[in-house]
């Protein structure tokens, strides 16, 4: 039986997997009943570990497809460009709206709006403003 989590991805978890099912089948005397796991959810892992280990193959990568990946790298990028310019931007606000709007027209970064039920005043509230 290989060793469990030896290795790192997809077709290394599936093997995982399957060693899983080996072991638990090896060992029920011994650990039937004192694992919080089913047999149903044995029986279903024993199902899809071949699968995985028939479809996944060497190397092969797992997860999002290149153009979502680029989305996620162009989100990540806003949002640290945001963070690391919020102050200039409250700044450059505050020379706008002027500095007794300021806080009504840019909402603190991270801050949630807070619910029309719960605040009834003309001017928008957030959760952590």
């Amino acid at each position: 039986m290989p060793a469990l989590g030896a290795g790192v991805g997809p077709l290394e978890s599936a093997h995982s997997a399957l060693a899983i099912v080996e072991a638990f089948a090896q060992h029920d005397e011994k650990i039937g009943g004192k694992h919080p796991f089913t047999d149903e959810q044995i029986s279903e892992l024993q199902g899809h570990a071949p699968w995985l280990i028939e479809e996944v193959k060497p190397g092969m990568k797992l997860g999002l497809s290149p153009e979502r990946d680029a989305a996620i790298v162009l989100r990540n990028r806003f949002w640290t460009l945001l963070s690391n310019r919020y102050e200039d931007l409250r700044d450059a606000a505050a020379s706008v709206f002027g500095a007794e709007h300021l806080d009504r027209d840019v909402p603190p970064l991270g801050g949630r709006p807070i619910a029309e039920k719960f605040w009834s005043g003309a001017v928008p509230r957030t959760a952590r403003g």
